[in-house]
């Protein structure tokens, strides 16, 4: 019995001897194999994985399933960057190719902490100074240079103190064209003649340009004379002259109208009988007339006076000479060369309600007519010829009433009769234009005309007449 009880206290001591190498042993790692599904587990636990029919581990984070970047499938790795096709990175590829491995921020997500890549302004205020110099006293005086500098409140003062100019002093015409050469529109007066070919031309100069000194300076109209035949007039004028040829010439010869001013020059041939009929033809700025006064017998007709060559172009400025409300570039207060006769309308110059389109005033026409009563009031054009063929432009607005029309008509001095319809929204301006030819020289008319429908006290206000000659 002794002999028993001491064995097993021998094995026992043989047990516990052993039991002391324990620590030194491997540990035995344990490892989970799951098998691929289709769907998530139902009801997981956080920190649950699963591996899914893709190929890819998910593990549930308490709200839903996320990519798990630990274990996985042996897919091929990139071993350029060491990031696996799926996004995961390879343990492997982290050991072995660390200098290639590229992480995005995406792809650590699941780290307590991610990397803050923003610098604080401090840290970005160093880098900029390390870069940029501060600009030098000598440099900011210069102000040549385009290199990007550090200002300082000091450096900016030397470079306006040295750049400005000096107090009370003024700057020469080029320091101004430095800063731009448009004048906006405002006139530079008082300007002495030139005398150096690059010398600035006034115009009186201009006006003048090319005036033949031999021949007979005109600016206002005039009769010939045998005297006047075969030379060669200056037209010197803003506005126009006209000249008559009267049937009692006994000189005959080519005589040249040159137009030296900004105005035209009409010669007048309606008392003369003509191959071409009566009528009359003008020539603007910079061109010439010239007309051959002979005398022959074909029969019984005596052809004193013939135009041989002629430039039938209107001046460059609007035609229309109405010189009242309406008229863009002689404006007038008032209502000359209007016609309210027939008591169908009244005129009145005005300069609000509405605003004139152009100008200071435009021409207002109110029906005075009676109720429902047809009405028709007139502006004469002035300043065309027959036979022109002409663009008449004008601003109408309906202010009381929408029951008017424009016309030119053909026994007021057009060719054809024409209807404008305002369409435009009553109470505002709207610009309509008539294409046509004149039959009556100097005294076609428009015609303001307020239908049947009209009412007395409808008003219709016209403005900005231009006329320009095709």
């Amino acid at each position: 019995m002794k002999k028993t009880v001491f064995s097993i206290l021998l094995l026992l001591t043989f047990v516990v001897a052993k039991g002391q190498d324990i620590p030194q042993t491997k540990p035995v790692v344990k490892s989970v194999i799951y098998v691929p599904q289709a769907l998530p587990p139902s009801s997981p636990t956080i920190g649950e994985k699963y591996l899914s029919t893709n190929g890819s581990y998910y593990r549930w984070d308490g709200s839903s399933w996320i990519l798990d970047v630990v274990g996985g499938t042996n897919d091929a790795s990139d071993l350029t960057t060491g990031v696996l096709n799926d996004g995961r990175v390879q343990q492997s590829n982290v050991t072995q190719h660390q200098s290639a491995l590229v992480l995005t921020e995406s792809q650590i997500s699941d780290l307590s902490h991610t990397v803050d890549t923003k610098l604080s302004n401090s840290e970005v205020e160093t880098a900029y100074n390390a870069q940029v110099p501060v600009v030098t006293q000598g440099i900011a005086e210069t102000g040549t240079s385009t290199t990007i500098y550090r200002w300082t409140p000091q450096m900016i003062n030397y470079a306006i103190q040295a750049l400005a100019p000096a107090s009370g002093s003024t700057q020469n015409l080029s320091q101004v064209l430095i800063e731009g050469a448009d004048a906006g529109g405002t006139t530079i007066s008082n300007v002495g003649p030139p005398s150096l070919s690059t010398d600035v031309a006034r115009k009186a100069e201009i006006d003048n340009l090319d005036v033949n000194t031999d021949g007979i300076n005109q600016s206002t109209d005039f009769t010939m004379t045998d005297a006047d035949v075969g030379e060669i007039h200056n037209i010197i004028t803003d506005d126009s002259v006209v000249v008559t040829y009267p049937p009692d010439l006994t000189k005959f010869g080519f005589t040249k109208f040159v137009v030296r001013g900004s105005g035209f020059v009409a010669v007048d041939l309606d008392s003369l009988t003509t191959t071409n009929g009566n009528w009359k033809s003008q020539s603007g700025r910079g061109e010439s007339l010239t007309v051959r006064n002979y005398s022959t017998t074909e029969g019984d007709v005596l052809l004193p006076s013939q135009l041989l060559a002629y430039a039938p172009v209107a001046p460059s400025t609007n035609a229309f000479d109405g010189l009242n409300a309406a008229d863009p570039e002689n404006e007038v207060n008032g209502v000359v060369n209007t016609d309210v006769t027939n008591g169908h309308f009244t005129v009145a110059s005005i300069s609000a309600s509405p605003t004139p389109q152009n100008g200071s005033y435009a021409l207002e026409f109110t029906h005075a007519n009676g109720v429902n009563t047809n009405a028709s009031g007139y502006i004469d054009i002035k300043g065309t010829s027959t036979g022109q063929n002409v663009a008449v432009s004008l601003w109408v607005n309906e202010q009381v009433g929408t029951n008017f029309r424009i016309y030119l008509d053909s026994f007021n001095g057009w060719t054809s009769t024409q209807e404008i319809n305002p369409t435009h929204t009553a109470g505002t301006w709207g610009q309509y234009t008539f294409n046509a030819q004149v039959t009556t020289s100097d005294t076609p008319r428009i015609r303001v005309n307020g239908t049947d429908s009209s009412d007395t006290g409808d008003k219709i206000v016209i403005d900005n007449i231009e006329v320009t000659i095709n």
